[in-house]
């Protein structure tokens, strides 16, 4: 039997016997005497260097969510969302229109599901014609589509909930045109690729001045509806009637435009590249693809310096974050994604390697370690104890992760720390 497997059970065995009799020293277990203590237990907290990291431009391509607005902030800098999408004519489920029929209104109809600024919720939204075709292809947060000066919509509403329905009149010069190519049945409108010949798409702005960043959900409840009266079954101009053109089926994106002149970030302008901060603090903000990498080669050297130890736990902590502003909240979990010298995330088929939680496989790709945010302490959390043992036995050892907000893909989520707030404590045993 191998010296690591005795102390492991010889181990196991002390600290069942120290909780029977817990009158003994804290970090002690053994016989009545710190001189004859077999085993003590020790902290090791894990050296790391860090630095900034922003990412390749984000995969945006039909996210089911579109993010629109312009926000301004001293560390982060400029930043504006602008969604673009095509639109269904859905001519399948267009029922014949008589030319006595009516139009009433042409509303948008939108599902408001993401706000940055939750005390700011007032939302502006402007929606112009697009000037160009929206390829179906990968877009990113640095793509775009030409936008036309045909403003179709403009319109003020307040979000008292999020995910409820807004409605915003559509431009009566653009509801008109339509509305009589429906009538008249037009070549133009024959089909969707037809359709798509006069009418490109839609691209959703807002006010710079509102200071905000808002989210909609782009699906079948996201819509350009038709509100007429058609002939009934006796010939009166009575029949309520709609027909709903939509968004989300068809391809959409959002694209961001950056300038970070003047902010703390003021220099970080290439991608997969470290970066560090003269504010000595490290920083997050998803869509942009802000990031924080950490290195933990240090803790190689303790691995092979410390030979049979038994690793009893470990836990990673990032915190507290500095303080946001009024409204504006950090991400609820954080991942540790693998890295290498590239900067970059490393591809597991459809998503991406990370450290895994505790008991699961750590070559795995089904189990990503979760941080927890714990907003009263400000502190991110997890235990990440199989992670630190195989890293010791050098079963599966790995220096340099991400650490990646959840939300990367679908908000402007921020927050920053200091780098000396980051730790990872390990609790280890050994024979005295």
């Amino acid at each position: 039997m191998s010296l690591l497997v005795k102390i492991k059970k010889f181990a196991a065995f002390l600290l069942i016997f120290g909780f029977l009799f817990s009158c003994e020293k804290s970090g002690d277990f053994g016989f009545g005497s710190d001189d004859v203590s077999p085993v003590e237990f020790l902290v090791q907290n894990v050296p790391m260097t860090s630095s900034v990291v922003m990412l390749d431009s984000l995969l945006t391509s039909n996210l089911n969510i579109g993010l629109i607005g312009a926000v301004s902030d001293p560390n982060f800098g400029n930043t504006e969302a602008t969604t673009y999408s095509r639109l269904n004519l859905r001519k399948s489920v267009l029922n014949a229109i008589s030319t006595e029929a009516i139009l009433d209104s042409v509303k948008l109809n939108i599902r408001v599901g993401y706000l940055f600024n939750t005390s700011n919720k007032e939302v502006n939204l402007e929606m112009y014609k697009l000037a160009e075709e929206l390829e179906d292809t990968v877009h990113t947060t640095a793509s775009s589509t030409a936008i036309s000066e045909e403003l179709i919509l403009q319109g003020t509403f307040v979000v008292d909930n999020l995910d409820s329905i807004y409605s915003l009149d559509v431009s009566a010069d653009f509801g008109n045109n339509l509305f009589e190519l429906m009538r008249s049945d037009d070549v133009s409108i024959t089909n969707q690729s037809a359709f798509e010949n006069i009418f490109p798409g839609v691209a959703f702005k807002s006010l710079a001045s509102s200071n905000n960043v808002f989210g909609i959900n782009l699906d079948e409840i996201t819509n350009i509806t038709f509100y007429y009266r058609d002939l009934d079954s006796s010939g009166e101009v009575t029949l309520a009637a709609t027909h709903a053109l939509t968004f989300g089926s068809l391809e959409h994106y959002y694209g961001l435009a950056l300038d970070k002149s003047g902010s703390q970030l003021d220099g970080l302008t290439e991608t997969n590249t470290l970066f560090t901060p003269t504010s000595g603090l490290r920083y997050f903000q998803s869509g942009v693809g802000i990031v924080t990498k950490l290195d933990i080669s240090e803790f190689q050297n303790f691995s092979e310096q410390n030979p049979e130890i038994i690793i009893n736990s470990a836990q990673f902590s990032l915190g507290p974050i500095e303080d946001l502003p009024t409204g504006v909240n950090p991400p609820n979990t954080l991942l540790l994604l693998l890295t290498d010298s590239e900067n970059t995330r490393i591809s597991d088929r459809t998503g991406f390697r990370a450290v895994q939680q505790d008991g699961a496989n750590q070559i795995a790709n089904t189990a990503p370690l979760s941080l927890v945010y714990d907003p009263s302490t400000k502190t991110y959390k997890a235990s990440i104890t199989t992670f630190i043992t195989s890293y010791y036995l050098n079963v599966f050892r790995r220096n340099e992760f991400l650490i990646y907000p959840q939300t990367i893909n679908n908000s402007l989520d921020q927050f920053i720390f200091d780098p000396s707030n980051v730790k990872i404590e390990v609790v280890y045993s050994k024979l005295r």
